[in-house]
């Protein structure tokens, strides 16, 4: 499925269901977010979103602590939910909101042993309810030059984000 599609369906799930979404971009460095801003009517689903490129940059901007980096590692599935976390909190935005990070190593240098180049992490926070957060995330591992994993982060992102939202519609139902 091609990019502009995959977002657009995304897109089309979070505005049905009267959902914002902020995001904390790592990897693909505000490409989540300007595929949104792509589609006309974007502001009626993206608040904005947060480039933290850097550790530093996910200290200062999302309150990632250099605890859990140092423990977990920069591309790791706790710092994108801390990313989500941090992202969701600072906003402001209390209802009805999910926020979506990413890490990761597109190459050609990073990566380790236990997480090789290509190792990316999708977090998700969402706030259902004032005061209440759930987290989650999931690593995968993408293949291709550095841009084409960029690419592709954007669209096991969107995968994800698609299937948490559509999860979230069948809880309602039930």
């Amino acid at each position: 499925m091609r990019k502009a599609d995959i977002v657009g369906i995304a897109f089309d799930r979070l505005k049905d269901n009267s959902l914002t979404l902020i995001t904390a971009e790592s990897l693909t460095a505000g490409l989540i977010a300007s595929c949104f801003a792509d589609i006309p009517g974007a502001s009626e689903v993206l608040w904005g979103g947060y480039i933290v490129y850097t550790p530093e940059a996910k200290f200062v901007e999302l309150g990632v602590g250099d605890l859990l980096i140092a423990k977990y590692g920069i591309v790791s599935e706790e710092v994108a939910k801390a990313m989500a976390y941090g992202a969701l909190c600072k906003s402001g935005i209390v209802d009805n909101v999910i926020a979506l990070s990413i890490t990761g190593y597109a190459g050609p240098t990073g990566g380790t042993v236990t997480k090789p180049i290509g190792t990316v992490c999708v977090g998700i926070a969402h706030s259902p309810f004032q005061a209440t957060v759930a987290t989650e995330a999931k690593t995968f591992r993408l293949v291709g030059g550095r841009n084409e994993k960029r690419e592709r982060a954007v669209q096991v992102s969107m995968e994800m984000l698609i299937e948490y939202v559509d999860n979230l519609v069948l809880t309602k139902i039930k």
